[in-house]
């Protein structure tokens, strides 16, 4: 059984108990209903309270007494919950923007939300939430699981999406966007992933030991696999303020009103994109090589064959 349906079944075991007299139910009843063995019954009854572990430290206990199944707990206390016309215009956004797994989401607007509103007709708004994609839930199960997974990944250099095989990590989220921290398998090294940039994931038969995520910060992994780049630009700019891989800043040698910006780069696109939305105000001085290929880059852009 997958580990969806037996999270599903756990879930109805749960609703059933807070409803029963007592919060007691028969054992037998409990297996008819969910038409399982007595060994996938207790399974049921151990996810169950690993689940409400993991909620802001509250527990729920269920547990066998005799042929009964009892439910104690804080967490046993479920109540309908439906949020007011604004709190509802907020998570429907979260919702839509957070690109949740199309079933989830419905259930959560079938839940949650107030009556004539929708996740999918919201307006966008000034401030956005970071983009974790569509597979954020099967890749937490993945992780949590310890289960191997083959991603579909568009890296900016590529054309089109490339596979991966991959053991999956942790989660990571900087400004905008949000990353998967994953091993992969094939390079034998730790790697991260932009999740909008992930478009497909399959779960492996393959579980794997637990593997920690390395303390790498940014700025780490960009020295490890990044290339050093000098960029000249106007000594009042604050272009580079926010960028992770700066490693010095010093004055120009021909112009002491321009800064060069020596910084760690790992994707090249990424690089021509602040340099040409510096309206000429920056320059690439190191490698000069670079300097051509910003060129070719600008000519694909405007005839739109640069994948985005």
């Amino acid at each position: 059984m997958a580990h969806s349906d037996r999270v599903t079944n756990a879930l109805w075991m749960l609703e059933a108990l807070t409803a029963a007299p007592g919060h007691r139910l028969s054992a037998a009843e409990m297996r008819r209903a969910l038409a399982c063995t007595d060994e996938e019954l207790n399974g049921y009854l151990d996810l169950l309270s690993t689940l409400a572990d993991r909620q802001g430290g509250a527990r729920a206990i269920a547990y066998r007494q005799g042929d009964s199944i009892v439910l104690e707990g804080d967490a046993t206390r479920m109540r309908p919950l439906r949020l007011t016309a604004g709190e509802s215009m907020a998570l429907a956004h979260v919702i839509h923007a957070l690109e949740l797994d199309p079933n989830l989401s419905e259930r959560l607007e079938r839940a949650l939300i107030a009556p004539g509103i929708e996740a999918g007709n919201q307006q966008p708004l000034l401030a956005t939430a970071r983009t974790y994609g569509p597979f954020y839930q099967e890749l937490s199960e993945a992780i949590e699981d310890g289960v191997r997974c083959r991603i579909l990944y568009r890296a900016q250099t590529d054309a089109q999406p490339m596979p991966r095989l991959i053991d999956p990590l942790a989660f990571e989220a900087f400004d905008d966007y949000a990353y998967l921290v994953a091993w992969n398998v094939e390079k034998d090294a730790e790697r991260r992933y932009r999740l909008d940039r992930i478009s497909d994931v399959e779960l492996t038969d393959e579980s794997v030991g637990r593997r920690e995520p390395s303390d790498l910060t940014v700025e780490d992994h960009l020295a490890q696999t990044g290339t050093i780049v000098t960029v000249e630009c106007p000594a009042s700019s604050d272009e580079f303020s926010s960028w992770s891989g700066v490693v010095d800043v010093s004055p120009s040698p021909q112009d002491p009103c321009r800064l060069r910006v020596a910084v760690h780069v790992s994707t090249v696109s990424w690089l021509f994109d602040q340099v040409l939305a510096a309206g000429g105000d920056m320059k690439i001085v190191e490698p000069t090589a670079w300097r051509e290929q910003l060129l070719r880059y600008a000519q694909e852009l405007s005839q739109g064959s640069v994948a985005p």
